[in-house]
C-alpha cells in the first residue's frame, strides 16, 4: 500500500463537517499548531438513530497532507448568529489539493467498551478509514471515544486522541416571532461542547434559493436569538422554513508535523443510517 495518494477533495461527509463549524472555527495554541501545517487527521463520529429508536454509528476517519484555512473547535462560542447567505447541503463541501496519507491497515475506534476496526479503504483519488457502506454500530452517545491510529512511515504518524461522543439532547420548539426566540435545551455535562443552529428558510419567488442564519452558543441550555437575527427566517412571506441543531464536540491533539482531531455530533433532527 502505497504511503500517499493524490487528490483533489476530501470525502465530503468529512469536510461538510468541518464546514458546518465555520462559526465556531480557531487554532488551538495550546498543543502547538497551527492550520498551515500539513498532516491532518479527522475522525467523524456523528450520532445515527434507527426507525426503532436505537443509536447507531459509522465511525470514519481520513488523513491527508495539505492546507486548511480552520478546524472545528468547540471551546470557542460567540453566542451570536450571523448570515451564512445561500444555503448549501453539507454533501456539496470539499477541500481541494490535498494528498491522501496512509496511516496503517486499520484503525482502532473504541466507543464505550467495544473496539472496532476500521479497515482502510481505497477507491479513485481517496483514501479513508470506515466500515463497510450501509454498515453501522450500535452505541450510546455521550460514550468515551479513543481513536489509535497504527501509522505508517512516509505517511500519517502513530497517534491516539481521546475525547467523548457528543450527547443526545432536547430542545424547545424554535418557532417564528416578532420578538427574541427564547432557547432552553438540555445543557451539556461540561464546557468541551458547542451548540449550533441552522435556520433555514427560503424567500418568496419563483427564483428564491434558500438561505441560512448560523448561530452558536455555549453549550450551557438558556440563551436567545435577537430579533435583528432571526427576521428574516420568521418573515411571514417566506415559502417555508426548516431548524436543524447540533451539539458539538471536539477533542484535538499534535503529532508530528500536524495534528488529528476527534469530532462528534449529536444532530436534531437526529438522521437515520
Amino acid at each position: 500500500m502505497p504511503s500517499s495518494r493524490p487528490a483533489r477533495t476530501v470525502p465530503r461527509a468529512l469536510a461538510a463537517l468541518v464546514a458546518a463549524a465555520t462559526l465556531v472555527t480557531a487554532c488551538d495554541t495550546t498543543v502547538g499548531f497551527s492550520p498551515s501545517q500539513q498532516k491532518w487527521g479527522f475522525i467523524n463520529v456523528t450520532a445515527l438513530r434507527s426507525n426503532t429508536g436505537e443509536y447507531r454509528v459509522a465511525p470514519s476517519a481520513s488523513f491527508f497532507r495539505g492546507s486548511i484555512t480552520s478546524v472545528p473547535d468547540a471551546r470557542i462560542r460567540t453566542d451570536s448568529c450571523f448570515a451564512v447567505g445561500d444555503y448549501t447541503p453539507p454533501t456539496s463541501s470539499n477541500f481541494t489539493g490535498v494528498t491522501f496519507l496512509d496511516a496503517g491497515e486499520s484503525v482502532a475506534a473504541k466507543i464505550g467498551a467495544t473496539t472496532t476496526p476500521l479497515p482502510r479503504v481505497s477507491s479513485t483519488g481517496s483514501l479513508t478509514y470506515s466500515l463497510g457502506s450501509g454498515t453501522t454500530i450500535p452505541y450510546t452517545p455521550g460514550d468515551s471515544v479513543v481513536i489509535t491510529v497504527p501509522g505508517v512511515a512516509g505517511g500519517f504518524p502513530a497517534s491516539e486522541v481521546r475525547g467523548r461522543s457528543a450527547e443526545p439532547f432536547t430542545i424547545d420548539p424554535i418557532t417564528p416571532s416578532t420578538t427574541s426566540i427564547p432557547l432552553k435545551w438540555t445543557a451539556a455535562t461540561d464546557a468541551n461542547s458547542a451548540l449550533i443552529i441552522s435556520l433555514q428558510y427560503t424567500p418568496a419567488g419563483t427564483s428564491a434559493k434558500t438561505q441560512e442564519i448560523r448561530c452558536a452558543y455555549t453549550d450551557d441550555g438558556v440563551d436567545s436569538i435577537p430579533l435583528r437575527q432571526h427576521q428574516a427566517w420568521s418573515a411571514t412571506t417566506n415559502v417555508n422554513r426548516a431548524v436543524v441543531i447540533t451539539r458539538l464536540r471536539t477533542s484535538i491533539v499534535a503529532v508530528t508535523d500536524g495534528a488529528m482531531e476527534l469530532i462528534s455530533t449529536f444532530v436534531v433532527p437526529t438522521p437515520t443510517p
